[in-house]
């Protein structure tokens, strides 16, 4: 269903758990019966066929009652498809219902953001978001999320390097260079929303150090011809 397979896989996935009869939907395991109603769910959302999808997530949930690992995977499910239809209560109610740590799983971290940033929390998104690629600087989505809550805070500098840093963890190190100039122009064209000296420099260091790593990346490809 994430690989994008076109309109009419998806309406295959989407109906497949109206499929009745002993050769059906009801001869399919537990197992199966949840993976069928999870994608589906994700299916019908990709369709813009958000009734049906949470009608999916009503008959999953109940499905997977008493199994906690199962009902944690649901519960994102849900809130996912409520963020689709524009509704983050769900998705923000995820930053107090997580596991005993106090921590926030990468799953719960990504939709809670998500619904942050669309709904004038992109501050508290921002927040949590690079206490993550602090410890995981290759993590190019969270990157990326990031870059959008900057924007939605209306600083453009630091969006863009969080654009680049996406870039790096993808190893696209051309595509990052390009977005560490476009930093560096904005510093120099008075864009920046006003000056941050911190992150100006953050950015000429990662640029040279980027510069470098394209430079290797260039060379290790014209050795390996």
């Amino acid at each position: 269903v994430l690989s994008e397979p076109g309109v009419d896989v998806l309406r295959l996935w989407a109906a497949e758990p109206q499929k009745a009869g002993a050769a059906g939907f009801a001869s399919f395991t537990p197992q199966r019966q949840a993976a069928a109603l999870y994608a589906a769910a994700l299916a019908s959302v990709k369709l813009r066929e958000t009734d049906r999808a949470k009608t999916y997530a009503v008959r999953l949930k109940t499905l997977v009652a008493g199994d906690l690992p199962a009902l944690r995977v649901t519960n994102l499910l849900a809130a996912e498809l409520a963020l689709a239809a524009g509704d983050a209560g769900p998705a923000l109610l995820l930053d107090t219902s997580t596991t005993g740590s106090g921590r926030l799983q990468r799953p719960e971290l990504f939709i809670v953001a998500k619904a942050q940033t669309t709904h004038q929390k992109a501050d508290a998104a921002s927040q949590n978001l690079r206490t993550w690629v602090a410890a995981h600087p290759l993590d190019a989505p969270a990157w990326q999320l990031l870059a959008t809550a900057y924007t939605a805070m209306g600083q453009p500098l630091r969006a863009t390097r969080a654009e680049a840093e996406a870039q790096v963890a993808l190893l696209d190190y051309a595509a990052a260079v390009d977005c560490f100039r476009a930093a560096q122009e904005m510093v120099r064209a008075g864009g920046s929303g006003g000056r941050d000296f911190i992150e100006e420099s953050i950015v000429d260091v990662r640029t040279r150090q980027v510069q470098e790593l394209l430079k290797q990346q260039i060379k290790d490809e014209k050795e390996a011809k």
